[in-house]
């Protein structure tokens, strides 16, 4: 399986509940032309749009923040156990106290039916590792995008905070 692919239960159905209600929520847009979709799924006050990527620790949501009229991306954790929920909320913690531009902006934590999440800045971007790859970026532009992400660690290094995950794929380049 992908690390793009939903995680799927033994009976083929997706496993996780917000996942499951966005394909129905899809499902009967496509069969029910003429009715309005269901409700999307929230997570607290945030309709769930769709995924924005998955990971090794958890899933990144595109959400609806009605109050701002903004989109935001919000982390859920895969793992339930305290000791992930406390990382989670101290990584949070952490960046939101950092506030620098090559770094997301947290805006805030919550939970919802058990699960703890992260609502952050949603970055309109590509992968670095596919950003890097386009065949006419310019040496002079990698270097400045480098030492972008370079100036984000060192902010993280000078809170004595240490990114634990730091890969081309993890590092978003703003489209």
């Amino acid at each position: 399986m992908a690390p793009d692919d939903p995680q799927l239960l033994a009976d083929g159905s997706l496993a996780d509940p917000l996942e499951r209600a966005l394909a129905w929520r899809r499902l009967s847009a496509a069969l029910f032309v003429d009715a309005p979709p269901p409700e999307p799924p929230t997570l607290g006050e945030f309709p769930v749009l769709g995924v924005l990527g998955r990971g090794a620790m958890g899933t990144v949501y595109l959400a609806s923040d009605p109050a701002l009229a903004r989109e935001v991306a919000i982390k859920v954790l895969h793992e339930r156990d305290a000791e992930a929920r406390a990382r989670l909320v101290c990584e949070a913690q952490a960046i939101a106290r950092v506030g620098h531009p090559s770094l997301v902006a947290v805006h805030a934590i919550g939970e919802h039916a058990g699960q703890i999440h992260v609502v952050m800045e949603r970055v309109r971007g590509v992968s670095l590792r596919a950003w890097q790859e386009h065949p006419d970026r310019a040496w002079r532009e990698l270097l400045a995008t480098y030492l972008q992400v370079g100036r984000g660690l060192q902010a993280l290094h000078d809170a004595e905070l240490v990114h634990r995950d730091i890969k081309p794929e993890n590092v978003l380049v703003e489209a």
